[in-house]
């Protein structure tokens, strides 16, 4: 919670507070993010209201379980988690809500391990009007032969000269070479309209039994400890959606299960994460060299190198603890995609640690370099496919390397 806000609980609500809140969840429901689904919205629904109420005994697992999902009565959270994943799944369409409404007055979170509503109130400042300038006093005609008027000729000359170095830098500018971020991203950027960022989520809706007995300590835990899980790639999705917008494209979040073939036919798009939750960007590189894969139920992570087979290391396993697992991989790929007629751009780890790593060399004009100098001459302006590694201590990212890649 940032310092300028204040939460309140149910009973220290003023009627103001409570309308705010009312309106701010009806928002949140009919946005899109919320108003295509029918799980999500219910829970949020059943958890701010139940919260506004005071009915704190109702927003426990195995009623949120039978009342908004429709559980038996003899239904067990400890092997059915359809809750949490709802749950998970809430934040995470909250945190995109939020990402396009920053000035919301009204903050609505589902804490972790909650199911107990808390409302952050933002201040609002009072409207100033803005101050007006004093009018510019009228400059006095010069009278001929008098020192203004002599004195003209050398500031015309002045301004003229003034002009020309506007001129040249601005020339100079433009004959430029491009930095290899900018012609990385300039098949996006070519027409200055929308571009969709689809975000995806890196583990599947349920969770599968290996990860139930992963230790504490172990690779995907540490994951899903980090502070911006259970949607670790919203803050890639962030930075590229400010990083374009800058550049006079109008980019828009989308979550990958609200996005139609239709959607990426009518502009370009940033496909972030991979696995199930994103099968977008799983459909774009099916066909391609280098592919995500997982293994052994899925606890192992990877990118396969269809052209070498038998190389079996660029994969991550999840059940090692945190702390010896020394590397990561990330997949860059970006080509115009037959089926939609657009261009489109991946970007992707085998964990959400190698998809911000990615991210970051994408938009730094010097880390891109450790990827240019790998590609051939004319890459910028073809479809290619980059796998890099990046050495991992204690679960932070190191140096970055390119393994691989594929120019076509």
């Amino acid at each position: 919670m940032h310092e300028d806000e204040s939460k309140l609980g149910q009973g220290e609500l003023s009627a103001e507070q409570r309308q705010l809140v009312e309106e701010t969840l009806h928002a949140i429901l009919t946005s899109s993010y919320f108003s295509k689904s029918k799980r999500y919205p219910a829970l949020l629904e059943f958890s701010v209201r139940h919260t506004l109420e005071g009915n704190h005994d109702r927003l426990k697992e195995r009623t949120v379980g039978m009342e908004v999902f429709g559980r038996s009565s003899d239904y067990d959270p400890s092997t059915d988690s359809v809750v949490r994943i709802a749950a998970g799944e809430v934040r995470k369409r909250m945190a995109l809500y939020y990402s396009e409404h920053p000035h919301s007055p009204v903050v609505i979170e589902l804490p972790f391990g909650s199911y107990m509503a808390e409302f952050h109130f933002r201040p609002q400042p009072a409207g100033e009007p803005a101050e007006t300038p004093p009018p510019a006093p009228a400059a006095a005609l010069p009278v001929k032969g008098s020192p203004a008027s002599r004195l003209r000729r050398p500031i015309a000359a002045a301004t003229v000269a003034a002009a020309l170095i506007l001129l040249a830098f601005w020339g100079v500018k433009w004959l430029a070479p491009k930095s290899p971020v900018d012609r990385f991203w300039a098949p996006l950027l070519a027409s200055h309209g929308p571009v969709t960022i689809v975000l995806g989520t890196p583990f599947g809706p349920t969770t599968p039994p290996w990860e139930s007995a992963s230790p504490a300590s172990s690779m995907v835990n540490f994951i899903h400890k980090q502070p911006d899980s259970p949607i670790p790639d919203i803050t890639v999705a962030n930075l590229i959606d400010r990083f374009l917008a800058a550049r006079g494209a109008k980019p828009e979040i989308r979550m990958a299960d609200s996005v139609q073939l239709s959607d990426l036919r009518a502009a370009p798009a940033v496909l972030i994460g991979a696995g199930g939750d994103n099968s977008w960007h799983m459909r774009m590189i099916s066909n391609m060299r280098f592919r995500f894969a997982e293994f052994e139920g899925g606890a192992v992570h990877g990118i396969v190198d269809t052209k070498n087979p038998a190389n079996q290391s660029w994969r991550v396993d999840l059940r090692l603890p945190y702390d010896r697992v020394t590397a990561e991989y990330a997949l860059i790929t970006r080509q115009l995609d037959p089926n939609s007629g657009q261009w489109v751009i991946g970007v992707a780890g085998t964990t959400s640690i190698g998809t911000a790593e990615a991210q970051r060399i994408l938009l730094d004009p010097a880390m891109i370099e450790t990827i240019e100098s790998k590609l051939p001459r004319g890459w910028d302006k073809k479809n290619l496919q980059v796998v890099l590694v990046f050495t991992l201590i204690n679960g932070s990212a190191g140096g970055a390397r390119t393994l691989a890649s594929e120019v076509w």
